[in-house]
C-alpha cells in the first residue's frame, strides 16, 4: 500500500486503520513538513493509540525535524481540549531546546494561560539564553504570570547549576524585586532564590527574614536556607537564632541546621536548645524533621532519648532505622541498646511488623561485626529473648539471621539462657525457634 493511501487514513480521521498501516510507511514519510504538520495535528482525533504513535515517531525525528514539529505543537497550547493542551505540553518538554525559539515568542502573546504555559515549558527546557526573556514577564499585569516566570528562572538554574555565570545578579535582581512586591509570590521569590547556586542567595534570604512577620513565609525562608545554605556563616546564624523562633519554626530551622551541618561537614553541638528542639521534632508528623530531630541528637544517645527514638523508629523508613541502629551499637553502650529494645520489641513483635522485625534482625547482623565479642554477646543475648516470643511462632527467620552473626557464640549464649533461671516459656520458644533454624 503506498504511503499517500496510508496518509488518507489519517486525513480522513480512521486513527485505527492507520495505525494497523503505519509500520508500511518508509523512512522518508516524515521528512515533509507537510506531513509532520499533518501528524502533529492528528493529535485532536480522540485516539490515544495515535498520541502514543506520535509521541514516539516525532522523538526519532532529525533536529529539523524535530523543530517542525515543535512549531506546530506550539498551537496546540491554546486547544481547548486539556487533554491535547498537556499532551502538545510534555512533547514540547522532551524535544527540549528545540522547542524555546518557538515557546519565546508565546511570552509576548494576548492571550495569559499560553504566556504562562510557555513561561512553565521554558523552565524546564530553558538555557541561560531564554533568562531575558522570562525577566522581561516578571513586569506582567497578571500575578500567575509572573510566579511562573520566576519558577522557571528558578528551576533553570537549579539545573544548570554552576554553569550559569549570573547567579549574584539574578539573587540581587530577585531580592530587590520581592522588597516592593506582593505577598503572593513571596513564597514562589524565596525558593527561586535558594535555587540560585550564589552566596549571595543564603545571605539575601538570612535580611528577609530579619525583616518578615508572617509566619508561613518565615518558614519557607528556612527552608530555603536548608536548600542553599553552604557556609559556616549561615550555620551560625541559624544557630544562634533558633532558641528565639516560635516552637513551630524551631522544628524547620532544626531541619535547616542539620542540612548546613552536613554540608559543610561541620558536628552539631548539642546544647539545651538544640536537644529541646529535637524532642520536638521526634513528635512531629514530617519524616524529614522527625530525621533532622534524630541526628541533632548527636552521635550518642542517652536513656531519656529512647522513647521518642523508638516511635521514630516504628514511623521512619529504612534509612532513619538503620543510623539509629548504628548510634547505639557504634556507641557500645549494651545497657543503652537492651533498654531500647525493651521499648522497641512490643512494637517488632507484633504480627503487623514481621517485615521490620527481619529488617531490623539484618541491620543488627550487619553492625555486629565490627563490634568486640563481647559486645556481640551482649547483643545476642537481648536479642534471643527478645524475638523468642514473637507472636508466630512459625518464624524462624529472625533467629537465624541473628545466627549467622557468629554460629558459635549464639549457640553459646543459647546455651547459657537455658540453663539460666528465664521463665520456662520462655526457654521453650527460646528452643523451638532455634531448632527451627536447624531444620
Amino acid at each position: 500500500m503506498s504511503n499517500n493511501t496510508i496518509l488518507q487514513y489519517l486525513i480522513e480521521g480512521e486513527a485505527d486503520t492507520f495505525l494497523k498501516k503505519a509500520s508500511e510507511l518508509d523512512s522518508g514519510t516524515w521528512k515533509s513538513e507537510e506531513n509532520i504538520k499533518l501528524l502533529i495535528n492528528s493529535i485532536c482525533l480522540d485516539n490515544l493509540g495515535i498520541r502514543d504513535y506520535v509521541y514516539r515517531i516525532v522523538l526519532t525525528f532529525d533536529d529539523e525535524g524535530k523543530s517542525l514539529a515543535a512549531l506546530q505543537l506550539c498551537q496546540y497550547l491554546y486547544a481547548a481540549e486539556l487533554e491535547v493542551r498537556n499532551f502538545a505540553a510534555d512533547l514540547l518538554i522532551k524535544l527540549g531546546t528545540v522547542s524555546n525559539p518557538y515557546l519565546i515568542k508565546l511570552l509576548n502573546d494576548d492571550n495569559i494561560d499560553v504566556k504562562k504555559f510557555a513561561s512553565d515549558i521554558l523552565g524546564l527546557t530553558g538555557t541561560d539564553s531564554e533568562l531575558p526573556h522570562l525577566v522581561i514577564l516578571l513586569n506582567d499585569d497578571d500575578l500567575n504570570v509572573v510566579s511562573s516566570a520566576i519558577e522557571a528562572i528558578g528551576n533553570i538554574f537549579e539545573r544548570y547549576e554552576k554553569e550559569i555565570p549570573l547567579g549574584d545578579s539574578m539573587s540581587e535582581m530577585l531580592f530587590n524585586y520581592y522588597k516592593f512586591n506582593k505577598p503572593d509570590i513571596k513564597p514562589i521569590l524565596i525558593l527561586t532564590l535558594s535555587k540560585i547556586s550564589s552566596s549571595k542567595s543564603s545571605d539575601y534570604l538570612m535580611k528577609i527574614l530579619e525583616d518578615e512577620d508572617d509566619i508561613f513565609i518565615r518558614s519557607t525562608i528556612i527552608d530555603g536556607l536548608a536548600l542553599c545554605g553552604s557556609s559556616e556563616e549561615v550555620y551560625n546564624y541559624l544557630l544562634k537564632e533558633l532558641p528565639n523562633l516560635q516552637p513551630e519554626l524551631q522544628v524547620v530551622a532544626l531541619k535547616a541546621l542539620v542540612a548546613v551541618s552536613i554540608r559543610i561537614g561541620m558536628d552539631i553541638i548539642v546544647d539545651d536548645s538544640i536537644k529541646q528542639a529535637a524532642y520536638i521534632a521526634l513528635f512531629d508528623n514530617d519524616g524529614d524533621i522527625q530525621t533532622a530531630g534524630i541526628i541533632a541528637l548527636g552521635d550518642v544517645f542517652h536513656i531519656e532519648d529512647l522513647e521518642p527514638i523508638a516511635r521514630v523508629y516504628s514511623q521512619g523508613d529504612e534509612h532513619i532505622r538503620q543510623y539509629i541502629l548504628s548510634v547505639m551499637i557504634e556507641s557500645r553502650n549494651i545497657h543503652l541498646m537492651s533498654e531500647f529494645l525493651n521499648i522497641l520489641f512490643p512494637n517488632l513483635i507484633s504480627g503487623n511488623n514481621y517485615p521490620m522485625a527481619l529488617e531490623f534482625a539484618g541491620i543488627v547482623r550487619e553492625l555486629a561485626g565490627e563490634l568486640h565479642e563481647d559486645s556481640k554477646e551482649q547483643i545476642i543475648k537481648i536479642c534471643i529473648v527478645g524475638f523468642s516470643g514473637y507472636v508466630d511462632n512459625d518464624e524462624y527467620e529472625t533467629f537465624e539471621i541473628f545466627r549467622t552473626i557468629s554460629p558459635n557464640l549464639f549457640d553459646d549464649v543459647l546455651s547459657s539462657l537455658i540453663s539460666s533461671n528465664l521463665q520456662e516459656n520462655t526457654k521453650y520458644l527460646i528452643l523451638q525457634k532455634y531448632f527451627e533454624t536447624l531444620v
